[in-house]
Order: structure tokens, then sequence, then C-alpha cells
């Protein structure tokens, strides 16, 4: 009994361990990736620090890898994010509905990018963005 106690604390400590790692721009794809694979598509938070360029910098250093569009839901809610970002996420992603709700429930969306989430495919795009536009009015 005593030892599945020990390794049930082990297990917390690291996982708890692996999430105060941050993305910036000195982590590697490998690094994400092992992450990534590890924690079944989840990622760890993107570094406070990161400005709107860096973000956009951080996008063209990860296009096309496995875990972008979860790289792209954690910077539709950037402190940093602006509307540019929030377009290019969306439009990068192919519409994904994972990111478009990201970016319509972030907070941060603009009524432009808004409304052009109003016309997506799917509808719970539609009805987040529907919703974020009743808060900022």
């Amino acid at each position: 009994m005593t030892l599945l106690v020990e390794q049930e604390v082990y297990l917390k400590m690291d996982a708890n361990n692996k999430f105060e790692m941050k993305i910036d721009l000195n982590i590697s794809r490998n690094e994400i990736i092992q992450f990534y694979t590890d924690s079944q598509g989840m990622l760890p938070g993107l570094s406070e620090l990161l400005s709107t360029t860096d973000l956009h910098k951080l996008i063209e250093k990860h296009i096309g890898t496995e875990y972008e569009n979860a790289l792209y839901e954690s910077i539709a809610c950037h402190k940093n994010v602006d509307e540019h970002l929030h377009l290019k996420i969306i439009v990068l992603s192919n519409n994904a509905p994972e990111v478009a709700n990201g970016v319509a429930t972030s907070g941060k969306c603009s009524k432009l990018v808004l409304n052009h989430l109003l016309n997506h495919s799917y509808q719970s795009v539609r009805e987040h963005a529907k919703l974020a536009l009743k808060l900022l009015m």
C-alpha cells in the first residue's frame, strides 16, 4: 500500500513539473511534440512574455506540425493577441472549429472577426460568435 501512495505522489509531481514548461520562441518542435504526445493532445501554456510579433514568429515556426491547431487555440487567448493574429490562425487552420471556437470565446476577439465567424460552417462557432457579439454590446 505504501508503494502505491509513493507512486501516486511521484506521478502527481511529474505531471506538475511538465506543466511548468512554457512555450516561447526557444522551444523546439521536438520538445513540443514530446509533451503533446505524452499528454494526449495538450500543450503547455504560452509564455506571457511573448509579444504580438513573437506570436507571429511562433506561428511561422510551427506551421504544418501535428499540434499546430492546439497551438493556435492557445494563441487565441494570449494577452498580446490582436485582430490580425486571430484572422491568421483561422485561415491557417482551414477554419478548424476548435480554433474558431477558441477565437470566438477568447474574450479578445474584435467585432470584425466575430462577424466573420457568424458565417462559419459549424453551428457551435456561429453560436459562440453570436454570444460574444452580444457581450460586446
